[in-house]
């Protein structure tokens, strides 16, 4: 068989082994039905002297949990891209640790690209108001993820977001110099404060040229002062776009001064609130609430939006003269 792409219900012991022998397969989903067990394929071994799924580079999966499992089965193939699909399954920050682990021992740390761990997480807000030490992320559950050097493109989503530093960042900077596009989200009712600042922000402009989205949650009520390079500013060009999500905020015209010199190229700043009226728009039956503060912080970010456009505006004028 010539088969290329499969997309394919969760998996038994026999239909792995199948699937395992097939020399073209390059792309691999499975999808786990509700009726499915999260356990697939625990005694799954390939035959011996062969190489299980040789042409396998993109592998999409249901939830970590079964990731975790699966993962195993495909050590040492040379994946560019790994994916799990959208869920409302709300795994643990313990579930997250033993798949970021099982990650970095079964997989080619040279190879991986790309990585997206997508979550659904409307419900329930209790999650993030009495059991958030159960699912906040730190970065002792994804240090193994910094050992990929390639990657390009991150994505990470957990129930209640992440407990990352300043110092933190600076880690995920220097491990990954290729990033185009970095994502750490949390579930629309999202409460956590964040201890990474503005200041950590600089990380970016010095070890990540080519990114240009990101999304994070900071802390900009400090706004610091600019850092001199040499004679040179400190910046960054290739950045347009910045997803703040709830961070806090209380001097948006010198933020925005802030990040339009880091950031000469940014134009967009999306919220927690913009995030929230597309999940409504998509769909219809989905009723979140929408707090006080997170339409403040709404506004708050798009006096910061509104004085970049200014100021590119205004520097657009002066080039032009």
């Amino acid at each position: 068989m010539h088969l290329e792409r499969l997309f394919v219900p969760l998996l038994d012991d026999t239909a792995l082994a199948h699937l395992a022998q097939l020399p073209s397969l390059s792309s691999l989903t499975i999808k786990s039905h509700p009726q499915s067990q999260l356990a697939p394929a625990s005694s799954f071994q390939p035959a011996a002297g062969t190489i299980p799924f040789p042409a396998l580079t993109r592998l999409t999966i249901p939830t970590m949990v079964v990731a975790t499992s699966l993962i195993t089965k495909f050590s040492g193939r040379p994946l560019t891209e790994l994916a799990s699909l959208p869920n409302r399954v709300h795994p643990t920050k313990d579930v997250a640790r033993q798949f970021y682990s099982a990650l970095a021992i079964h997989c080619s740390r040279s190879s991986l690209k790309t990585i997206a761990i997508f979550g659904d997480y409307h419900n329930p807000a209790v999650t993030v108001h009495m059991d958030q030490h159960l699912y906040s992320v730190d970065v002792d559950i994804i240090q193994p993820l910094l050992s990929f050097s390639s990657l390009v493109s991150v994505m990470l989503s957990h129930p209640v977001g992440f407990d990352l530093d300043d110092a933190t960042i600076l880690r995920m900077a220097r491990a990954w110099p290729c990033l185009g596009s970095l994502t750490l989200r949390a579930s629309p009712s999202r409460h956590m404060s964040s201890k990474a600042t503005l200041e950590g922000l600089y990380a970016f402009t010095k070890y990540c040229p080519s990114l240009v989205m990101l999304e994070m949650t900071f802390d900009a009520t400090v706004v610091p002062k600019i850092r001199l390079d040499g004679k040179k500013r400190s910046s960054q060009q290739a950045l347009n776009s910045l997803h703040v999500a709830l961070s806090s905020v209380s001097k948006p015209r010198r933020v925005a001064k802030f990040l339009s010199t880091i950031f000469p190229g940014l134009r967009e700043i999306e919220t927690l609130y913009d995030e929230i009226l597309a999940d409504q728009y998509e769909d219809e039956d989905e009723n979140l609430v929408t707090e006080p503060h997170v339409i403040i912080s709404y506004d708050m970010w798009k006096i910061v939006e509104d004085e970049l456009s200014a100021s590119s505006q205004f520097s657009s004028m002066s080039d032009s003269y």
